[in-house]
């Protein structure tokens, strides 16, 4: 596994990519999609930030009406539950995926695998699909 960036409408998204083989084929498969954030910690942190925003909103639109929601609010605070359950679930996939990437060895540590990374600061891709690592080490 690793994290591969890609560019657009100008801006930077990165997402955890697996490898894998179709045949005679090395192709890759997306993981989780990270957004903007650069790596698995941060989109945790993000992730964590966008839960507590809209539990503070679900809060917040329930004490607003002590004697039950209108129509409106309704339809309101059910899009927030939609919300609050999608981000839930994505921060489970985000503590899986992190928790798989501490516990395979790293490159060259008695393994012939290349898609393995060290730690969390070292998973950043280039388009060449190498580690950031490798290629500051030249």
């Amino acid at each position: 596994m690793f994290v591969r960036s890609r560019v657009a409408k100008g801006r930077t998204y990165y997402a955890v990519v697996e490898s894998y083989r179709d045949g005679n084929k090395v192709r890759h498969r997306q993981v989780v999609a990270l957004g903007t954030s650069p790596d698995v910690p941060t989109a945790i942190g993000a992730t964590w930030r966008e839960i507590r925003r809209l539990r503070r909103r679900l809060n917040e639109l329930t004490a607003s009406y002590p004697n039950g929601l209108p129509a409106r609010a309704v339809r309101t605070h059910d899009e927030i539950i939609r919300k609050l359950a999608l981000q839930e679930a994505r921060l489970r996939s985000l503590v899986e995926v992190r928790a798989k990437l501490r516990s395979r060895p790293a490159a060259g540590v008695g393994t012939a695998r290349h898609d393995t990374v060290p730690d969390d600061s070292h998973m950043i891709s280039r388009k060449s699909g190498r580690r950031a690592a490798s290629l500051a080490g030249r």
